[in-house]
């Protein structure tokens, strides 16, 4: 993406989280949980890799691999 649809795309999403604070406070919960949900998803990924990572070195430093 370019800059200029990630600052548009970010303004637009700044304003439909102003007009949820002020209007649908659940619904602007619940996207925020599914965004938490999300992220924490990612976490849970990035450091299954890794360990999966260090122990491919581990096996390849002992002749295991």
């Amino acid at each position: 993406m370019t800059d200029i649809k990630i600052i548009r795309a970010r303004a637009a999403a700044m304003s439909s989280i102003g007009v949820l604070i002020n209007h649908d406070r659940e619904s602007l919960l619940q996207i925020i949980s599914w965004v938490e949900d999300h992220l924490i998803e990612e976490k849970v990924m990035e450091e299954n890799a890794m360990l999966a990572a260090n122990a491919a070195i581990r096996k390849a430093q002992y002749g295991k691999a």
